[in-house]
């Protein structure tokens, strides 16, 4: 009877496994496309292939190495390179409900645009681009290294660089959860996030956006009331750190050596909590006209090498800010940061004020 236990308990994990198998579909540089392609014998070569032979709500595995564009030419004309035909747009085209990740990371798996508009573009909802450790670099792209169309998503994982305008763009209606991506030395924003949903936003970062074009890029442009980011990082980008519409909340996210403000603050009902912003060129945090917010627990010095604001005020409104940390004595005069309070009725309640520095505990990206 025990013998016979035993032989049934094996059964059923090698049945399961091989479910988990057949439930998965291999795409490898080596492969070639054709229909039933996707096993471990036989690999689909595009990723747009393995899509297709993938059933709904399965898993897509890219193998190591170069997608889209493989000759680096600027152009999606040669044999083996994603299918033109299926967008005219990207180089990737998402339309079914699947999860698509690497075998080895961001690093070893790049997807070129080869100077489409966009070179991956999501259509439907439920779709993941990446896990942990598991993600593509988006490169190569004239518009967006990922646009989707879809707020339901989830991005993980991925590296968008060295593409002509924004490096992750989401919009559409749902509730997207962006975690552990980066967008470095693209030439417009790093993030854009415009949802009709609640993103949920953690542990991204968004390095040297917009250095080469001066345009003003900004690390995370967030439009979306209800977001909340955590532990993100951005630094050096040639606009605001984070710039935040509507009503969000940001926790433990750091801004530092942006070439303008570390937070700009649009919009009403914002809660700026336990952040580290320094060294950015324009004031660690700017309110703008109308905008109000509860800021706590930050801080916020080395700011505004012009006029020393760590915080500039000109909502108009009478803004709660306790317990901030603006440097030694501060706030006031250098080594501190000061309170620019600059249009009529803006007025920022500092007291009482942090004797000593918070900590940043940041995600790390993946």
């Amino acid at each position: 009877m025990y013998n016979h236990i035993i032989g049934a308990t094996l059964a059923l994990v090698l049945l399961l496994a091989g479910t988990a198998d057949a439930a998965k579909t291999l795409v490898a540089i080596e492969g070639t496309d054709g229909p039933g392609c996707g096993t471990k014998n036989t690999p689909c070569r595009t990723i747009s292939r393995g899509i297709a032979e993938a059933p709904e709500g399965s898993i897509v595995e890219v193998g190591p190495g170069r997608y889209g564009d493989l000759n680096a030419n600027g152009m999606l004309d040669d044999p083996e390179e994603e299918p033109v035909s299926s967008c005219s747009v990207c180089a990737l085209l998402i339309t079914k409900r699947v999860t698509i990740i690497s075998r080895l990371g961001a690093e070893a798996t790049v997807i070129d645009a080869g100077g489409m508009q966009v070179a991956v573009l999501i259509e439907v909802p439920g779709v993941v681009l990446g896990r942990r450790k598991r993600g593509f670099t988006l490169t190569g792209a004239e518009v967006r290294g990922l646009h989707s169309l879809r707020g339901d998503v989830r991005i993980e994982g991925n590296l968008a660089t060295g593409n002509f305008g924004t490096g992750f763009a989401i919009g559409g209606t749902g509730n997207p959860v962006i975690i552990g991506n980066v967008a470095y030395a693209n030439e417009a924003s790093g993030f854009f996030v415009d949802t009709s949903g609640k993103p949920l936003i953690v542990g991204n970062r968004a390095i040297a956006n917009g250095i080469a074009t001066g345009l003003g890029a900004i690390g995370f442009y967030i439009r979306s009331a209800g977001a909340r980011l955590v532990k993100n990082i951005a630094s050096g980008n040639e606009g605001p750190g984070f710039d935040l519409e509507s009503s969000s909340e940001a926790t433990q996210n750091t801004a530092t050596a942006n070439r303008a403000d570390g937070f700009r603050i649009d919009g009403t009902g914002h809660r700026i909590h336990g952040n580290f912003l320094s060294g950015n060129g324009g004031p660690g945090l700017r309110l703008k006209h109308g905008a109000t917010a509860f800021v706590t627990k930050n801080t916020i010095m080395g700011n505004d090498a012009g006029r020393n604001c760590g915080i500039l005020n000109i909502s108009e409104n009478a803004i709660d800010a306790p317990k901030n940390y603006f440097g030694p004595a501060g706030p006031g005069a250098n080594p501190a940061d000061e309170i620019c309070d600059e249009s009529p009725g803006s007025v920022t309640l500092v007291a009482p004020v942090a004797p000593r520095a918070f900590k940043v505990r940041v995600k790390p990206a993946q």
